[in-house]
């Protein structure tokens, strides 16, 4: 996702600079690579009552939007990973591993 760049097209729009990248990203998540640039580029709002409206991104916000998409995937992969390592843990029935978990602590930044 980190290789995914964009480029500015206009005050309050962009676009991706780099298709090898968003095919690349598309594919490990198993994804369209429309759905993946939308997510990108696009802020999609809705009011109560009315219809959804799309709004572009600039280079830096799509940027933004960018990183907090991947920042998302590495938390829940890494709650789905400690929770399997859990259950492999504690499972079995073995006195010896019941009861056990594993803490990972995770420092981001």
């Amino acid at each position: 996702m980190g290789n995914i760049s964009f480029q500015s097209t206009g005050d309050r729009a962009s676009k991706i600079s780099s298709p090898k990248a968003l095919d690349d990203a598309a594919h490990l998540l198993q994804v369209k690579k429309e759905t993946l640039e939308q997510a990108c580029v696009t802020r999609r709002m809705q009011v109560t009552g009315q219809a959804p409206i799309t709004i572009g991104l600039g280079a830096e916000e799509a940027r933004a939007a960018r990183d907090a998409l991947a920042k998302e995937i590495y938390s829940r992969l890494f709650d789905w990973l400690v929770e399997r390592i859990n259950k492999a843990i504690g499972s079995g029935g073995n006195q010896a591993t019941k009861g056990r978990s594993i803490g990972i602590l995770d420092i981001f930044g």
